[in-house]
């Protein structure tokens, strides 16, 4: 895929073009999107060779993206489809020190980005989010896809290969996501003890366990597995 320094280019020249564009014009807020801006094509073959495949899409800042990074080496093995708001050009510098840092370990991580300038009325952190996540949308190429993903949270050890398996082997769940139904996975958040990634409970049994002895309660944030149309 292309290097950082390519990859920067490209939304440098895609910055300046959105400054022209803003001079310009008499909107309060200008942008422009990206779809797949560093694609190596692995993600293209995968998703079309397995038809139960599942896409993780979300959306995040710049800020957000050491995250992102941890999740892929701890928690997640399968696709992503990630839309990230850019909104100066600090933040296409972070995310090309980030790219260089880290691209060797997100072969399955597709970028896009919503470049966004504001009018000095405007707040540069007022993010998008339904933009971005449709954008993140449409540029996932799996037939199931988990939305409402929030980057604070991790998944479960080995769910992606669950989900993948739960779809090759539950032909009723699969018609059902097919049909429009969506499958809730309920989050939950730290009360006390270690917040560190590696005592994220590795199962159902660890994860009562935290909840009975008030580790852990109930969080207000779920995320959804769903069919996409015509990926």
């Amino acid at each position: 895929g292309p290097s950082s320094k390519t990859a920067k280019q490209l939304l440098l020249r895609a910055w300046d073009d959105l400054s022209r564009d803003s001079q310009s014009s008499r909107v309060e807020r200008v942008r422009r999107e990206l779809v797949d801006a560093t694609s190596n094509g692995e993600v293209r073959k995968m998703a079309s060779t397995n038809v139960t495949d599942v896409t993780l899409v979300l959306v995040s800042t710049v800020n957000q993206l050491s995250g992102l990074a941890d999740l892929v080496r701890m928690h997640w093995n399968g696709p992503v489809s990630a839309a990230i708001h850019i909104s100066s050009r600090l933040d296409i510098d972070s995310f090309a020190l980030f790219y260089q840092v880290n691209h060797r370990t997100l072969p399955k991580v597709r970028f896009h980005f919503l470049l966004e300038e504001h009018s000095n009325s405007q707040s540069s952190e007022d993010v998008p989010t339904g933009h971005l996540l449709n954008l993140a949308m449409s540029g996932s190429q799996t037939r199931y896809v988990i939305t409402n993903y929030d980057m604070d949270f991790v998944p479960s050890q080995d769910a992606y290969e669950r989900l993948v398996q739960m779809l090759q082997q539950d032909n009723e769940s699969r018609v059902k996501l097919d049909n429009g139904f969506l499958f809730v996975f309920p989050g939950f958040e730290w009360l006390a003890g270690s917040q560190d990634m590696m005592d994220v409970p590795k199962d159902k049994r660890t994860l009562i366990h935290y909840n009975r002895t008030h580790l852990v309660k109930p969080a207000n944030r779920i995320s959804k597995l769903s069919g996409k149309p015509n990926p």
